[in-house]
């Protein structure tokens, strides 16, 4: 039960720290409403706050007695007022500083009353809330905040939240994105094949079915598991190798790991990946801030030529120790917040770090890698990261593509604005991967939304030349609520919405009676395909693996 003092905090603490400190005054707020209170709660009686600026959390602290747990129903109405379709924001209720309910919340341009139920444990006299919009820019328009108590204990059914809490622009199943990027896709990602039979074909059969995408649909991999003598072990390399054709040592080669984990196991599993006929990408030669570098390092700041000669020596040694097994490496991790080599030795060194790469092993592609830039189009880590691309091209640097991580928790980007950025960047004319991608939410059905719509916009685009899941099993992967498969390994719904669309709706497969002039066409995703002539009594005659990567090829059989 609330006390009838009420005391309204506005604090700046952005969920990402940024580059400098703000005041209040720095942000455009809105209406900060009238307070009243009653034995019930408190009341907003009008207009909380308008946010038109990223980076702002608005909090509110009340006290009351909750000696005996009490439930309560959190009540607001919301509205987005920008220009985008949908609006997000972050709500964190604290109580005694420990958090009772996180949640980000979406809303659309129709005014809405939310009705969100929290339970506050003994001995919580103060409950926090707090308001963040993050890094996301938008106006919001939150009106009649209320806090009223509940005496019901089955409160979690009372006013359910709605379905609009878990949305954004362009999720609708006939948004008009959709068609455009299908039309993509069918251009860029599939290709024409004629079959011709030589000799009598009358009557012969073929079928086709695709056996693997070009497109390198990968994950990151934990090497230790890989080389466990396990049942995980062997359960995890069957889906890698079901699931996946690319993938990452995830932490394995960094620097801090290079000598750390010998040297031996990680080619020896560098290998067997190679044997699957895994495309295998490197991450990452240089992570240039302290705390991602190798311990003791630091000693040699003031040394520079040392500490270049350094970084130098384990750019060789990781290159030349892996260029037969990888085709590509991450030469630069996360320039924008781990940038304190090149502070310390000066921005050219990126430069030449790539020359050095790109000297040694001038086959493997190289790549730049980066994140929050596809997450918060606009902010300053994405601007940063265009003004790092635009140095490496008038350096005339070689390098090969650009990496964008593309983590997400709870907040996601439509679909629409991710297009629009990876145009943005195609303006460098450089290969793009997405290196790293994975997303939490504690809604299954909304994780499973976003794979698929994240995966076709991405697959969309012409510049985009591979998608890597950032790990896929619970029992190895950094964020164990993003996985692909459980503990026990059974599947989560992201999963399904992956498999429906890389083995189904992307993936070829068909049977044709040869024509007259011994011929059969078809148009399938890029790709290997197992080819089968049959006879006319269903007897297998000639079978044989083409790879589909160009329009308009012509395979030529012979029985």
């Amino acid at each position: 039960m609330c006390k009838k003092s009420l005391l309204l905090l506005c604090v700046l603490l952005p969920i990402y720290l940024p580059a400098e400190t703000r005041n209040l005054s720095d942000y455009k707020l809105t209406g900060q409403g009238t307070f009243t209170a009653n034995d019930q709660g408190f009341v907003i009686t009008n207009k909380l706050i308008n946010i038109t600026h990223m980076g702002t959390i608005v909090g509110t602290k009340l006290k009351f007695d909750s000696s005996a747990g009490m439930y309560g129903v959190l009540k607001f109405t919301l509205q987005s007022m920008g220009t985008r379709e949908f609006g997000r924001f972050r709500l964190l209720i604290k109580g005694q500083g420990k958090a009772l309910l996180k949640k980000v919340i979406y809303c659309d341009r129709e005014r809405r009353t939310y009705e969100i139920p929290v339970f506050i444990p003994k001995k919580v006299q103060k409950l926090e809330l707090l308001f963040c919009v993050s890094k996301f820019i938008q106006g919001l328009s939150f009106e009649d905040l209320s806090f009223q108590q509940q005496r019901n204990k089955d409160f979690a059914l009372v006013n359910p939240l709605t379905e609009k809490m878990w949305a954004y622009e362009g999720m609708d199943a006939n948004a008009e994105w959709r068609h455009e990027a299908n039309l993509r896709i069918e251009h860029n990602r599939k290709a024409n094949l004629k079959i011709i039979l030589e000799g009598k074909s009358t009557g012969l059969k073929i079928k086709y079915e695709m056996k693997k995408h070009a497109f390198p649909f990968g994950t990151a991999v934990r090497l230790d598991t890989l080389a466990a003598a396990t049942e995980d072990s062997q359960r995890y390399k069957k889906e890698l190798l079901s699931l996946f054709n690319s993938a990452v040592p995830g932490r394995f080669l960094k620097w801090r790991m290079w000598d750390n984990w010998p040297r031996s196991k990680v080619v020896a599993q560098l290998k067997w990946l190679q044997d699957q006929d895994l495309e295998i990408r490197g991450h990452a030669l240089v992570w240039a801030g302290w705390t991602h570098l190798p311990k003791g390092l630091e000693r040699y700041q003031d040394n520079k030529e040392k500490l270049d000669q350094m970084v130098n020596h384990h750019i060789k040694r990781a290159v030349l120790e892996t260029k037969d097994l990888l085709s590509e490496w991450d030469v630069i991790n996360e320039p924008y917040d781990n940038n304190d080599l090149m502070d310390l030795l000066g921005k050219d060194k990126m430069v030449e770090w790539f020359d050095l790469a790109h000297k040694l092993a001038p086959e493997l592609e190289l790549y730049i890698n980066d994140y929050d830039i596809l997450a918060y189009p606009g902010a300053a880590h994405a601007k940063k990261y265009f003004e790092i691309l635009a140095y490496l091209m008038a350096q005339k640097t070689p390098f090969h593509g650009i990496g964008l991580q593309s983590h997400f928790k709870e907040e996601v980007t439509s679909p629409q604005q991710i297009y629009r950025t990876l145009n943005d960047l195609a303006q460098f004319n450089k290969k793009i991967k997405i290196t790293e991608h994975d997303f939490i939410s504690d809604s299954p059905e909304f994780q499973a939304a976003f794979m698929r719509d994240f995966l076709t916009v991405c697959f969309s685009h012409p510049k985009v030349a591979g998608i890597n899941q950032w790990g896929f099993w619970e029992g190895a992967h950094w964020r164990s609520r993003a996985a692909l498969f459980n503990q026990d390994w059974s599947e989560r719904k992201n999963l399904k919405a992956y498999k429906a669309l890389v083995f189904d709706e992307w993936w070829t497969r068909g049977e044709a009676l040869v024509d007259e002039v011994g011929e059969i066409n078809f148009r399938g995703f890029k790709g290997d395909y197992e080819i089968q002539v049959y006879s006319k009594d269903n007897k297998l005659l000639k079978s044989l693996i083409f790879t589909l990567t160009n329009d308009d090829s012509i395979l030529r059989l012979r029985l």
